[in-house]
């Protein structure tokens, strides 16, 4: 990403959000009433036109798009809330990018923790105001995911207390040295009952310039090109070895079949969720 300004992608993100307000009420999973203040203005100003707005998301590509962040806002939701349900009061979000969780879903008795670039932050947190949000600025570029830990119990997180971590459109721009050792940072400050929700592509996708399509040169001109996957398979295995059990691992096709009226099944075969809790020491 440009070191001096907000991501890109994270803008994009917050468009295709609030976008999203314009899709039929049977495709609506997760709406963000923060997302147009996040993304560029000129995006917010079509998000704000709902004739323009709902061609957009029910007649061109951008559907997709939409669609496929619904269902991933959705599906972390849900995690989040169980994770609250049973008792969990610490969430950290990983690269929180314009995530508006803290705020839109409500949940008073929880404690978030949000880790982002301090350009990314700084924008964020102009345009959204107050917010119960614990910020931790960080370069992941620069600074040692080791020291993660000693930042976060700065800021009043407790490693002795389970800790929900978010870890959302994240994976798949990272290398695979990145990808270690965020995982490890996260098991260091993770205590038992801890849990792990993230979302990823398949390896074999990434691999692939056929499969990407187009959408690999937008993030690549955007300064933040998509650098790794897992292989479904071997994803239990690489969690395993740093401390994580894995709980479950849907692909967002499955997460279609139940949450989206049958016109909006096909598709989202290569995108995944999954979800781990941490391993006794």
């Amino acid at each position: 990403m440009r070191a001096h300004d907000a991501s890109w992608t994270a803008r994009w993100v917050a468009w295709m959000r609030a976008l999203a307000a314009h899709l039929p009420d049977d495709e609506r999973l997760a709406i963000d009433p923060f997302a147009a203040d996040l993304t560029w203005p000129g995006a917010a100003r079509v998000a704000a036109r709902p004739r323009l707005a709902s061609a957009l998301v029910r007649f061109t590509p951008l559907r997709y798009n939409v669609l496929s962040l619904q269902l991933r806002t959705r599906a972390i939701d849900d995690a989040v809330r169980a994770f609250v349900a049973r008792g969990g009061r610490q969430i950290v979000i990983l690269g929180a990018g314009f995530d508006a969780r803290a705020t839109r879903l409500g949940l008073d008795d929880a404690r978030f923790f949000e880790i982002d670039h301090p350009a990314t932050q700084a924008a964020k947190r102009a345009r959204v105001g107050a917010s119960p949000a614990r910020f931790v600025a960080w370069d992941f570029e620069r600074d040692a995911l080791d020291r993660l830990p000693a930042a976060l119990a700065v800021e009043g997180h407790e490693t002795n207390t389970p800790t929900l971590t978010i870890w959302e459109g994240v994976t798949m721009y990272l290398s695979r040295e990145a990808l270690d050792a965020s995982a490890r940072a996260i098991r260091a400050y993770s205590a038992p009952g801890s849990d792990l929700v993230f979302n990823y592509f398949d390896e074999a996708r990434v691999r692939s310039p056929r499969r990407m399509g187009g959408e690999q040169l937008v993030v690549s001109l955007m300064g933040e090109p998509f650098r790794s996957g897992f292989a479904p398979d071997a994803l239990g295995g690489w969690l395993r070895e740093r401390g994580f059990e894995l709980v479950r691992d849907r692909s967002y096709a499955e997460l279609a079949r139940e949450l989206l009226p049958r016109r909006r099944h096909g598709g989202h075969a290569d995108r995944r969720l999954a979800l781990a809790t941490v391993l006794a020491a």
